[in-house]
């Protein structure tokens, strides 16, 4: 990390108390990653103990994260993963926790389509062509 310069922008997020939520919105290739790396490093200086677990919304940005945390064997320890594998991952170690199906799975293609989705848009009251409409603009935000 020693050729990392950061940006004002980036020099405001490695200054953010990490006692506090964040959220960092920026485009690919602005050097999130990058930044989060150095925030690790700065929060692994002053407590090397710490733990943290680091989530993305997709398996590539988990992979691509993987890679740069790894610079950092502390920081890799424990590797970064989706939200929703984490959710999951939760679940599993608290069975019991929510009024789930035994064993827990994730639907297939045809539950999601036949079930899952008829389900969700009747319930809210749409058809799921306005659903599906719905879960992208969700997925955008």
């Amino acid at each position: 990390m020693s050729n990392f310069a950061p940006t004002v922008e980036q020099q405001a997020i490695l200054a953010h108390d990490p006692k506090k939520h964040a959220r960092v919105l920026a485009g690919p290739g602005t050097g999130k990653s990058a930044t989060l790396v150095a925030f690790l490093d700065q929060l692994l200086a002053k407590n090397a103990g710490q733990r943290m677990k680091l989530l993305t919304f997709t398996r590539a940005a988990t992979s691509e994260l993987a890679k740069k945390v790894s610079e950092h064997p502390a920081a890799a320890a424990e590797r970064p993963s989706t939200i929703h594998s984490f959710a999951i991952s939760i679940l599993l170690m608290n069975p019991g926790a929510g009024n789930l199906p035994h064993p827990l799975r994730i639907a297939d293609n045809w539950e999601d389509d036949n079930i899952v989705r008829p389900s969700l848009a009747k319930r809210i009251g749409v058809k799921v062509k306005t659903l599906d409409k719905l879960v992208v603009e969700l997925e955008s935000n």
